[in-house]
């Protein structure tokens, strides 16, 4: 309601403002995953913060929930397999990457999802690939290698990499394939319920991962202010104002220049993780950030149609 009063300029410029501040929301996520890691088990961390975006959309959303109610029933399975892979695949891995891997490492990896998202478009025929964009993504992909091995020919030779790391990999090849599958699955839903339904889908994944954690593992949350205000800026910075800024970035300026954001937050994590984390930044990341970035830019144009929703 609020937005709908403003001037079609205004809200422009709020567009305008949001390319500076929708990095930063991503970026909790991240330093989250670092610095609550022994503190909070990620697959509780997981489950509380996608439940209680599930929860909080759905009591505001209620109406519209019920109104497609038959969408949701209709679409349940692909909403199932979307959520697994953009909240689930994407969820506790990460967390637990944070216990292993440094809070750069994970933004620099996942800044390599719009590159895997132009080669799974192009191999579903989405999209098509000229020789900018393929020295863009072998630009991109050789980045990511610098960083997994650390800069170290031994260590691509012996195969070792941190699994910090592997599962940082892991995951944004998940959320690569739902950022394309967001555009290819067909749906009747609203963007908001849509969402909604696949952050419910996504806690529901982390649930026999948490029995286990919580049961066998005996890994249980301990409540305070603390691991409370953490559940909130997941929520409301990490979720919903990620994907509500992003969304209108894409809505009001176009996906063109949204893909700025996607330059912007690898920075913005370097950045907040030496401040906050006292992390210090090696020469092999910094070869990689080129090396990735350089890859991004290269095939920009081809990606930048193609993601249209992002969650971090």
């Amino acid at each position: 309601m609020m937005m709908s009063s403003l001037s079609e300029q205004t809200k422009d410029r709020i567009a305008v403002g949001m390319l500076f501040i929708s990095p930063a929301c991503f970026c909790t996520n991240m330093l989250l995953a670092r610095a609550m890691a022994g503190i909070f088990p990620p697959v509780s961390m997981a489950v509380a913060r996608w439940l209680f975006v599930a929860i909080l959309i759905g009591i505001w959303c209620a109406p519209a929930i019920w109104q497609y109610r038959r969408q949701l029933r209709d679409e349940w399975l692909s909403l199932a397999v979307l959520g697994g892979l953009g909240m689930g695949l994407c969820g506790a891995p990460i967390y637990l990457a944070g216990t292993m891997t440094t809070a750069t490492n994970i933004g620099l990896i996942y800044t390599a999802c719009p590159i895997l998202v132009l080669v799974i478009s192009f191999f579903i025929g989405e999209k098509q690939m000229g020789a900018v964009q393929i020295a863009g993504i072998c630009a991109g992909c050789i980045g990511v290698i610098t960083i997994l091995v650390e800069g170290s020919f031994s260590h691509l030779v012996s195969l070792s990499f941190n699994h910090g790391d592997l599962l940082v990999g892991m995951g944004t090849i998940a959320f690569a394939f739902y950022s394309v599958g967001l555009g290819y699955v067909k749906t009747g839903l609203p963007p908001l319920v849509r969402f909604g339904a696949m952050a419910f889908f996504g806690a529901m994944w982390h649930m026999p991962f948490l029995v286990y954690e919580a049961g066998i593992q005996q890994q249980i949350v301990s409540p305070s202010w603390m691991i409370g205000g953490v559940v909130i800026l997941l929520v409301f910075v990490s979720s919903l104002g990620a994907y509500l800024s992003y969304g209108l970035i894409v809505s009001r300026l176009g996906a063109g220049r949204a893909a700025i954001v996607l330059y912007i937050s690898p920075l913005y994590n370097m950045i907040f993780a030496i401040l906050l984390l006292s992390e210090t930044v090696q020469l092999y990341q910094a070869i990689g950030t080129a090396l990735i970035l350089g890859g991004l830019y290269a095939s920009q144009q081809a990606v930048a149609a193609t993601v249209t929703g992002r969650t971090g």
